[in-house]
């Protein structure tokens, strides 16, 4: 047994090995994280499987024994939801499908833990059960894992996914196959009971998995081609999509400026969000697609329904081995270009007329509804401002002529950002930075540059929308969605009260006539579709109109109060209680038949001829009493009291109602 022992210590090693750097690769990665706890418990259950095999006693082999079942009882239910993740099932964002997936795990562990053992006496009810359980448990999850790999691979229209699957169902197969041959059909054929050597087996599976990472970039979409931060920092719509168009990452941006939370564009199809008809030709011959493409003015829609123009760009991501991974695909909000654009559109004559004149230059920019700059390009000191630039900063001109720009920048290295976005073809950059007037007070800026010249020398030409009024109203509706979700949850409070109200009797707090009759008009309706159990029970207090008489409508109603009471007590939660006359009651007993409803009915009864002073309580007479009940044969009858003209009694009439037909049992 040593080299058993010898070759589990060395799978522990591999396992923990493999785990630790898959996790180091991308920390923040969801699926990186899972495989170093799937492979943590594989670890777990190799290394102690190394000391059970030299384990000198039982008390020593239960120890490791029980310390492997932290490996082997947890593996197969993290298989299982770690495949989930990978095929990106969506299922698994449901909180109750994880549980079901985890749930085995823990039970068979606690199993193992507290009715195993040297000085426990298993019976063999028991053991059937857990051995039984354990085997269709653990087989069930790992077929169930490698027909979902498949699955996945075989719907996939891409040549690498489905290497990768095949390579994972071939490399899961052999051990899972290994396990049931030296498990389960050569003890039973009577030809060896080797040991346990699942966890050695298990290597294969994890070479499988290796070489599919090293040999066709596994999983290297979302992990290694991009960091995370730098994604989710990027400018503009970032998508980074499958190669069926599936989106699997998505930045900030995506969000901010189309109004879509996470969970409606991860997953969607690239097509839902940019709906061009040359995205969908470029998906379905992506595979032929090895350089950049782009596409000017496409529509993106926003969450509501309206459109954003942006300029496309769609980039291929292949691996070393040229096969296709994804696309990358990166959107740039151009409406602050296209604006600027249609103010120089209008103008267009006139500056085909003046563009080789400074003063008519400067007399479009003076035009121009927007505050624009001209920044030297060598020096960043400001050139030329129009008056709106002016107006914005908040000084004279001579103040801001010659003036180095990097005195309205918040940020000193803004600058560097702003020179070396303008390229060579002329085309606008938009920037969003931290400004200053030169009263210090600071604003956010919409800076959109573009590259020209002016007095011979080249410039920046950088025009800024003030975004803090924008910002403000953003401000002023966010606070106003919350004073309006506000009031709502108070409407909903008040109509629930007056809902309550509306439903029931004034004076005992029980259900009122007419909703008793809708209670009873929908739980009919619902026993005639179920075939459930259900009793009415009719109750009315006897000669209630002599105590009103004799004492007063103040001392009924304490009579009428007491007896709700009663009832409320006596029932259920899930009962309905309702007075139904002056001194009439009804009660809607679910789910009950009539054996339990004579039940309920004798605890009513009880608990009313419990009380031996009520005439002396209610009805201020010490010399009368109630009458008290017996039973003669099955048949309830009143004795004492009957003529007394202080007397009331309590009848009741229970109905069972089964599919539409009415029984009764009347006392």
């Amino acid at each position: 047994m040593v080299y058993l022992s010898v070759l589990s210590f060395l799978a522990a090693a591999i396992y923990f090995y493999v785990g630790y750097r898959t996790y180091r690769s991308n920390k923040k990665s969801k699926l990186c994280r899972f495989a170093f706890l799937l492979t943590l418990s594989m670890t777990i259950w190799s290394f102690a499987e190394g000391f059970l095999y030299l384990a000198e006693n039982y008390y020593v082999s239960s120890f490791w024994n029980k310390a492997a079942a932290f490996g082997w009882c947890t593996f197969e239910a993290l298989a299982l939801y770690f495949v989930l993740l990978i095929t990106g099932n969506k299922k698994i964002r449901f909180w109750y499908v994880k549980l079901l997936i985890i749930l085995p795990a823990p039970v068979f562990l606690v199993m193992v833990l507290f009715l195993f053992g040297p000085d426990i006496n298993t019976s063999p009810v028991t053991s059937t059960i857990f051995y039984t359980g354990n085997f269709i448990y653990s087989f069930t999850y790992l077929a169930i894992s490698i027909l979902l790999i498949y699955l996945w691979g075989h719907k996939s229209k891409s040549r690498i996914q489905k290497k990768q699957a095949n390579i994972i169902v071939v490399c899961s197969t052999i051990p899972l196959l290994l396990q049931f041959l030296f498990q389960i059909i050569l003890p039973s054929l009577g030809l060896m009971k080797p040991p346990n050597m699942g966890h050695i087996f298990m290597i294969i599976m994890l070479l499988g998995v290796n070489y599919a990472i090293i040999k066709y970039q596994f999983l290297s979409i979302p992990t290694s081609l991009i960091t995370n931060q730098l994604f989710h920092e990027l400018a503009g719509l970032t998508f980074l999509a499958d190669i069926n168009g599936c989106i699997i990452k998505a930045n900030r941006q995506v969000f901010t400026l189309l109004d879509y939370t996470e969970d409606e564009v991860i997953g969607s199809n690239i097509t839902d969000i940019i709906r061009f008809e040359k995205i969908d030709q470029i998906l379905k011959e992506c595979e032929a697609l090895r350089e950049l493409i782009r596409y000017q003015d496409i529509n993106v829609s926003l969450k509501s329904g309206s459109t954003i123009p942006f300029n496309i760009s769609i980039i291929p991501l292949r691996s070393e081995s040229d096969l296709l991974l994804g696309l990358l695909i990166i959107g740039e909000d151009i409406r602050a270009t296209k604006l600027l654009q249609g103010e120089i559109a209008r103008h267009k004559l006139t500056n085909e007329r003046l563009k080789n004149s400074e003063k008519l230059f400067r007399t479009l920019l003076e035009v121009t509804p927007i505050p624009i700059l001209l920044v030297s390009k060598e020096f960043g000191h400001i050139r030329y401002l129009n008056n709106q630039a002016i107006e914005l900063l908040g000084a004279d001109r001579p103040e801001l002529l010659d003036r180095d720009v990097n005195e309205f920048l918040v940020n000193q290295e803004d600058l560097h950002l702003l020179i070396d976005c303008v390229d060579d073809d002329k085309k606008p950059s938009k920037y969003e930075f931290l400004l200053r007037r030169k009263r210090g007070d600071q604003f956010t800026g919409l800076v959109t540059v573009v590259p020209s010249i002016y007095q011979e020398e080249e410039v920046v030409c950088a025009c800024v929308i003030d975004m803090t009024e924008q910002k403000n109203v953003e401000d002023t509706l966010k606070q106003n969605n919350e004073n309006i979700s506000k009031l709502n949850q108070e409407l909903m409070i008040m109509n629930n009260i007056l809902a309550n109200k509306s439903a029931k009797d004034g004076l005992t707090n029980l259900y009122n006539h007419q909703y008793m009759n809708e209670i009873l008009e929908t739980t009919i309706q619902e026993i005639t579709q179920t075939k459930s159990k259900l009793c009415v029970m009719m109750l009315d207090i006897d000669h209630f109109k002599l105590v009103n008489d004799r004492f007063g409508h103040q001392v009924g109603d304490r009579v009428l109060v007491m007896i709700a009471d009663l009832l409320m007590s006596n029932t259920r939660k899930h009962d309905y209680i309702g007075r139904y006359g002056g001194e009439e009651f009804l009660l809607v007993l679910p789910d009950t038949d009539l054996p339990a409803a004579v039940l309920i009915a004798q605890r009513i009864r009880s608990s009313i001829a419990a009380i031996s002073d009520y005439n002396s309580h209610c009805l201020g007479n010490n010399n009368s009493r109630l009458p008290y009940y017996r039973w003669d044969n099955g048949t309830e009858k009143y004795e004492s009291g009957r003529n007394n003209p202080t007397y009331f009694a309590w009848d009741a009439i229970l109905f069972r109602i089964e599919c539409g037909r009415l029984l009764s049992a009347v006392w």
